[in-house]
Order: C-alpha cells, then sequence, then structure tokens
C-alpha cells in the first residue's frame, strides 16, 4: 500500500512548497557562492533537480535502496555538471537521505544504480545508452525533450528555464512511484 506522501495533496497550493523551497535555496547558494548566475543557472538548477530527485521517488521491494542505505546517483557518459554537481552534493545537509555519486562512462557499468543520469556523447546515442543499462528498477534522467520518449525524466530549457517532462508509462514499466509533489512541477506524458 504506497503511504500518504505519494498520493494527491488536498491542497494543491501546498504540493510545490517543498521541492520550490530547495530550488529557492540552491539559487541563494550559488549567489552566496559568487556563481555567474547568467552562466551557471542551467546546470546548477539540474543538478539540483538531480540530487533532489531521489527525496521524491519511491522503487519497488528490493530494486531500491533501502531505507537505511544511501542513493546511488550515476552519472553514465559525458558529464556536463563538472565541480558543480559535487558542491552541492557536499553542502546537502538537511536532505531525507544520503547520496552517493559514481562517474561512470558506459551504462552497462550501471550495476548498483538508484538514479542515472544518461549523457552520451550525441544525444541520438541516448536510447542505445538506456537499453544498455542492467536490469533493474533504475530512474533514468537525461537532457533534451526527445529524451522523455524512452527516459523516465528530462531535464530541457525553455525560454532560460529549467523544465522537466515525465515519461510516467516508463516509471510505471519499472514500478517506479514519484510523487504528486514532483509530478506537479512537470509536463507528464502517460
Amino acid at each position: 500500500m504506497p503511504c500518504s506522501f505519494f498520493q494527491r495533496d488536498r491542497n494543491p497550493s501546498l504540493r510545490a512548497r517543498p521541492f520550490a523551497l530547495g530550488a529557492l535555496a540552491v539559487l541563494m547558494w550559488a549567489s552566496l557562492n559568487g556563481l555567474a548566475f547568467a552562466a551557471a543557472d542551467e546546470y546548477d538548477i539540474k543538478a539540483a533537480f538531480l540530487l533532489n530527485f531521489a527525496d521524491y521517488v519511491e522503487w519497488p521491494a528490493g530494486s531500491g535502496p533501502r531505507s537505511d542505505a544511501p542513493v546511488r546517483i550515476c552519472l553514465v557518459g559525458v558529464d556536463p555538471f563538472g565541480a558543480r554537481i559535487d558542491r552541492l552534493l557536499a553542502a546537502r545537509s538537511t536532505a531525507k537521505r544520503a547520496l552517493i555519486l559514481h562517474r561512470i562512462d558506459l551504462p552497462t557499468a550501471a550495476q548498483g544504480c538508484h538514479i542515472a543520469f544518461v549523457n552520451p556523447p550525441q544525444p541520438s546515442m541516448a536510447k542505445g545508452y538506456l537499453q544498455r543499462l542492467p536490469a533493474g528498477a533504475i530512474l533514468t534522467v537525461g537532457e533534451g525533450a526527445a529524451f522523455a520518449d524512452d527516459g523516465m525524466i528530462a531535464l530541457h530549457m525553455v525560454q532560460g528555464r529549467v523544465r522537466l517532462i515525465i515519461n510516467l508509462a516508463q516509471a510505471r514499466r519499472e514500478q517506479i512511484q514519484l510523487s504528486s509533489r514532483l509530478l506537479s512541477l512537470a509536463q507528464v506524458r502517460e
């Protein structure tokens, strides 16, 4: 039986508040650390989303991390974040779950990953990378609207803002439940 956290909230105005506060915290962190907002905001925000997804996902029993174990996030292929994501991970002190970050070149090496940010050298290679991921419930995240055709969550830019597209059918195939709070922030494809 799913917990109430993953059911629709009765007050829709409160749904996005925790996630919005997290995004606000990232923006404040960026300004306090002297980052050039115009140049760095896209990948700072994408990294913040990626790190926060673990708090809004429920994996099927036996496939996901235990409640007391860290979530393994793998950057598969080309790492567009660089040191940004390492700084955000180090500054993440109020997280619900501990995170471990791994950088790997090939999708076949993603064994044990709970979240995979899939970024092949060429966008046309994304479907092949997704097909070569190890079997199991891995939340797949990538860039560009087309990623949502085969992956679960696409992060893409629209008018200078990072937007989410969620392929809910793909998440359901892997028995991954996404929080209504996360779904409220995205364009959802069923």
